[in-house]
């Protein structure tokens, strides 16, 4: 049987190390405009800051389960990463990111959440999280596609000219505490 196992990791390696499933037992995507707005200008703040190269910032914890799928199941954390990858879809639209060294990594990972590195369990609510990654969406009937309009009129208040360092800083300098057990260990 395999251990668990606790580590420290990036905002990236989470994203595009291994592909993520949210399990049916997990709520919908519910996430407000508080919340994603708290959560942005909290590393922004970070991000400002003038130890913002020394210390990263630390975003919380996340359980991830591994069993013999391709997938780990997110069985903790999923709110705040489905708002981390909707946050990089609206980072990308902006030229200040497009033209950046660090676009090549939003769009790897946004490629590959599109092809299935993240998905939901739940059909509905994964066409709806795809559509709005996709722009395939015209509405703002999905709550995704209703956060990404939020997220990108956030970013539309703040200075350009801060994007693309300020998306570096999320992928790179944005940590997250992992636990990942086995699906028999006891903990799910």
């Amino acid at each position: 049987m395999k251990e668990i196992r606790v580590e420290l990791m990036t905002l990236f390696q989470i994203l595009s190390e291994k592909p993520v499933s949210v399990p049916n037992y997990q709520r919908r995507y519910s996430w407000n405009l508080a919340q994603r707005e708290t959560l942005i200008k909290d590393i922004f703040e970070h991000y400002k800051s003038e130890n913002k190269i020394i210390n990263s910032y630390f975003c919380g914890s996340l359980i991830l389960e591994f069993s013999t799928s391709k997938y780990l199941n997110l069985s903790d954390g999923q709110q705040r990463l489905t708002t981390f990858l909707i946050i990089l879809k609206s980072l990308l639209q902006f030229k200040e990111v497009e033209t950046s060294s660090v676009s090549d990594e939003i769009i790897s990972i946004l490629e590959g959440a599109k092809k299935g590195s993240f998905r939901f369990s739940d059909t509905k609510q994964d066409n709806e999280f795809q559509e709005c990654l996709s722009d395939k969406s015209n509405d703002l009937t999905s709550n995704f596609d209703v956060a990404y309009k939020q997220v990108t009129t956030i970013f539309e208040a703040m200075p350009s000219s801060e994007y693309a360092e300020f998306a570096y800083h999320l992928l790179h300098l944005t940590n997250f505490s992992v636990t990942l057990a086995p699906s028999n260990s006891g903990l799910f």
